[in-house]
C-alpha cells in the first residue's frame, strides 16, 4: 500500500476498482493478483536526498492566469508514450493534454477528447518520467505525475518532488543561469530552500499545496537538468526563526525583525568580506530612489484610518518605522510598509528596506540600494563570495552564522580540495568549480616553505648547519612558545619543516637579511606566477613572525599553493639535489613523525587518517579566516607520486587537513563529513 501511495493511486481509486470487479462477479483472489500486477511494489532503499519524502508545488498559476485573460491561447502538455490519465472510474492512456479558456470556464481536451472532471491524476508507472510544456519559446520540464483540479471555476495544477531535486531546481530558477565558477551560491541556497522545505511556517501560506511557483514562496520552473542537491544538510530543528533569501541587500543586512514592527531582537550579520575590506552585495542595484506625494501615501497606508502622515522616521539599524500623523506617532514594520507602497505603486517602486526617506515639497523621498526585504541570504553577495572560492556552507554561515548541519545523525564539517597532476598541474579532481583555484586564504605555516626555498637556494650555509634549541618559553622577539607549549627541543632544517615549528623559523629573523630576503621572494613569486605580496613589518618581532607563518595578513591563492607544491617537488637548480633530498625527506615525514601523524588515544582529531602510504608527503597549516566571522581552517598541500592535493578544511586543524588528504587520495572520503 505504501507504494501505491507514493505512485499517486488514491484509496477512492482502489475502491472504485474493487466494486467493478465484485459486481461483475470477479473472484476476490483474481481481484488481488490484478492489484498486485497493476501496481508492483517498487520500494526502493531511501536515498541520501530523502525521496520518502515529498513536497507539494502548486505550478503555472501565473499562466492560469493569462490564459483566463486572453494573454494566452492555450497550454499543452506532452507526455511521454503510455502515460495515464484518470479521473472519476475513467483511465486511459494520453499522449498530450491541453488547457483553454473562454466563455468564463477552462477547457481541457485530451488530443480531441473533452475531459470534464473536478480532480484528475496524469501519470507514468516510469518513476523518472517528465512531461513537457513550452512557455514563453522555452521548454519546462516538471516530473510526472501531474495533478489536475477544478473548483468554483478555478483551475490548478499541482505536481510532487523530493525536497533535494525541489530545492536544486527552485534555486537554479531564482538564479537564472549562473556561471561554472559560482555554482556554490546557486547550492547554498538550494540547501536554504531544502531546509524551507523543513520549516512549517513557512509551508503554510497555501492550503492545499506546501509552495507555488511564484515568488511569494519561491521561483520554481520544473526540472533543471541539475542532480537533486546532496547533504550535509541544515538542521532545521536548531532554527530560531526562518530561512529567508532575498535578490541584494545592498551592503546592510536586516534580521527577520524587519517583518513585524516589535524591536529588533538579534543584531543581522555583516555583508562584508573582512579580508578584502570589501562591502558585499553592492553589484546589483547599488542605488536607487523614489518619491512619493504625501497625501498619496497617506492613503495607502492610512486607509480607512481618517489618518494624514506628516513625517517618517526611520533608521534602519533600529528596524521599525515611526509614522507621525495626525492623531499621533504610530509604528510599522519596514516590510509591511514597503508591500503596502509597492502593491499599488509598483513591487519594484521601493526596491528595499535599506533607505534613507527625506520630506521636501510635500513629497517623501526615498533613496536607497539593494533589490527585497534584506533578510536572510543575499544572492548578489552569494555570487560574490562563490566567485572567490567560498563553500556552499561558508556561504550559507556568512548570512546565518549559527547554522547546524545534520548528516547520517551526525555534525559536519565541510571541507574542498583540488587535486592535479604535480608535473603540469592539470586538474584531476576538484570538490568545487574552477573558480577554488582563485580562493585566497592566509598563507599560515604554508610560508615556512618560501623560508625553506630561500634558504635552500640563497643561504645553503644555514639550510645546512643552522640549529635552534626551541623550548617552553623563548625570549623576545620570539613568540613565547611554539604551538607545541613544550617544544621541541635542539632543531634543524629537517625537523623544523615536518614538526613546523614556529620557534626556529621565527630565531631565523637575526640571521636572514630582511631586504635581501624581499628581493628574493619578488623575483621568485613572479618566475613562479605566483600573485603575493610580503607585508611590510616594522620591527624584529614582526619580521620574525613572517618568517614563521605566522602573519595571517599574508595570503595566498589555492593556485599559487599549487604553483608552490609543484616548486617544491621539481625546483630548478637554483636549489642543490643535496638539499632537495632533505626537503622532501622531511615532507614525508610530516606523516611519520611530524605535525599528520596519527596520535595515541588523541580525541580532538576529527578525521582518522587512511593508511600512509610512503610516497605521501606535505606540509600542514591551521589559520584563522573566514568572510565576516572567523573561523579555524586546517590546511594541507603536498602529494603522492605524480598527484598533488590541497586541502581547506573549515572548523578544523591542518593534521586533520592532511588525514583528509590522505582519504581523499584514497578515494575514501570520511562519513562525518
Amino acid at each position: 500500500m505504501r507504494s501505491l501511495c507514493r505512485d499517486g493511486v488514491s484509496l477512492r481509486l482502489l475502491m472504485l476498482i474493487m466494486n467493478k470487479f465484485f459486481r461483475r462477479g470477479i473472484f476476490p483472489p483474481l481481484l488481488f493478483t490484478f492489484i498486485i500486477l497493476l501496481f508492483p511494489d517498487t520500494s526502493v532503499t531511501h536515498s541520501q536526498h530523502n525521496s520518502c519524502t515529498m513536497v507539494k508545488i502548486n505550478i503555472l498559476s501565473k499562466h492560469l492566469r493569462l490564459l483566463k485573460e486572453n494573454k494566452t491561447a492555450e497550454l499543452k502538455f506532452n507526455f511521454p508514450a503510455r502515460t495515464v490519465i484518470r479521473y472519476d472510474d475513467s483511465e486511459f492512456f494520453t499522449n498530450s493534454l491541453k488547457i483553454q479558456y473562454s466563455d468564463g470556464i477552462y477547457s481541457i481536451f485530451c488530443e480531441n477528447r473533452s475531459l470534464n472532471f473536478k480532480k484528475c491524476v496524469i501519470y507514468s508507472h516510469d518513476n523518472n518520467a517528465l512531461c513537457r510544456i513550452k512557455i514563453d519559446d522555452a521548454y519546462r520540464l516538471y516530473p510526472l505525475p501531474l495533478e489536475i483540479t477544478r473548483q468554483m471555476g478555478a483551475l490548478k495544477i499541482f505536481v510532487h518532488e523530493t525536497p533535494a531535486q525541489y530545492a536544486v531546481d527552485s534555486a537554479s530558477a531564482e538564479l537564472g543561469y549562473t556561471p561554472p565558477e559560482k555554482t556554490e551560491a546557486l547550492f547554498a541556497l538550494a540547501l536554504a530552500i531544502n531546509g524551507r522545505c523543513r520549516i512549517d511556517s513557512l509551508k503554510k501560506k497555501h492550503p492545499d499545496s506546501d509552495f507555488c511557483d511564484l515568488t511569494c514562496c519561491q521561483t520554481y520552473k520544473g526540472r533543471s537538468g541539475l542532480n537533486p542537491v546532496s547533504g550535509p544538510y541544515i538542521n532545521t530543528s536548531a532554527i530560531a526563526y526562518g530561512l529567508f533569501f532575498h535578490t541584494s541587500s545592498g551592503g546592510r543586512l536586516f534580521s527577520e525583525s524587519v517583518f513585524n514592527s516589535g524591536k529588533r531582537k538579534i543584531k543581522p550579520p555583516a555583508d562584508i568580506l573582512y579580508a578584502e575590506n570589501l562591502m558585499l552585495s553592492k553589484n546589483l542595484h547599488r542605488t536607487w530612489s523614489a518619491s512619493i506625494r504625501a497625501d498619496e501615501l497617506s492613503s495607502i497606508i492610512c486607509s480607512g484610518k481618517n489618518m494624514q502622515v506628516h513625517g517618517i522616521d526611520y533608521n534602519p539599524a533600529n528596524e521599525i518605522i515611526y509614522l507621525r500623523t495626525n492623531i499621533g506617532i504610530t509604528d510599522i514594520a519596514p516590510e509591511e510598509f514597503r508591500l503596502k507602497v509597492n502593491r499599488k505603486k509598483g513591487w519594484n517602486f521601493i526596491k528595499s528596506n535599506n533607505y534613507s526617506v527625506s520630506f521636501n515639497n510635500s513629497e517623501f523621498n526615498f533613496t536607497g540600494s539593494g533589490l527585497g526585504h534584506c533578510t536572510g541570504i543575499s544572492l548578489d553577495g552569494a555570487l560574490q563570495l562563490a566567485d572567490r572560492g567560498y563553500s556552499r556552507y561558508e556561504i550559507l554561515e556568512h548570512y546565518y552564522p549559527d547554522l547546524k548541519y545534520l548528516q547520517n545523525g551526525k555534525a559536519d564539517r565541510s571541507y574542498q580540495y583540488v587535486t592535479y597532476n604535480i608535473h603540469n598541474g592539470n586538474i584531476k579532481s576538484a570538490s568545487t568549480g574552477a573558480s577554488l583555484l582563485e580562493r585566497r586564504i592566509p598563507c599560515g605555516s604554508l610560508f615556512k616553505l618560501f623560508t625553506v626555498i630561500y634558504l635552500a637556494s640563497e643561504r645553503p650555509d644555514l639550510f645546512f648547519n643552522y640549529t635552534y634549541n626551541c623550548s617552553a618559553e623563548n625570549p623576545h622577539p620570539l613568540p613565547d612558545h611554539c604551538w607545541d607549549r613544550k617544544g621541541h627541543g635542539p632543531t634543524d632544517i629537517r625537523s623544523a619543516i615536518y614538526n613546523s615549528c614556529n620557534i626556529y623559523f621565527a630565531s631565523l629573523y637575526n640571521e636572514i637579511n630582511k631586504d635581501q630576503f624581499t628581493k628574493w621572494f619578488n623575483r621568485f613569486v613572479k618566475s613562479r606566477g605566483i600573485s603575493m605580496r610580503l607585508p611590510e613589518t616594522k620591527n624584529n618581532k614582526e619580521w620574525s613572525e613572517l618568517l614563521a607563518g605566522l602573519n595571517f595578513s599574508t595570503d595566498i591563492s589555492v593556485r599559487d599553493i599549487m604553483a608552490l607544491t609543484m616548486y617544491i617537488h621539481n625546483p630548478d637548480n637554483a636549489i642543490s639535489s643535496d638539499a632537495s633530498a632533505v626537503i622532501s625527506g622531511a615532507l614525508k615525514k610530516t606523516f611519520t613523525e611530524g605535525t599528520a601523524k596519527p596520535a595515541k588515544n588523541r580525541t580532538d582529531t576529527l578525521i582518522e587518517p587512511a593508511a600512509i602510504s610512503p610516497e605521501i608527503w606535505g606540509k600542514t597549516g591551521t589559520v584563522i579566516a573566514g568572510t565576516n566571522s572567523h573561523h579555524s581552517y586546517g590546511l594541507f598541500t603536498g602529494g603522492s607520486n605524480d598527484t598533488g592535493i590541497i586541502v581547506i578544511l573549515r572548523k578544523g586543524k591542518g593534521t586533520d587537513a592532511a588525514h583528509l588528504a590522505l582519504s581523499l587520495m584514497n578515494k575514501k572520503i570520511p562519513e562525518k563529513l
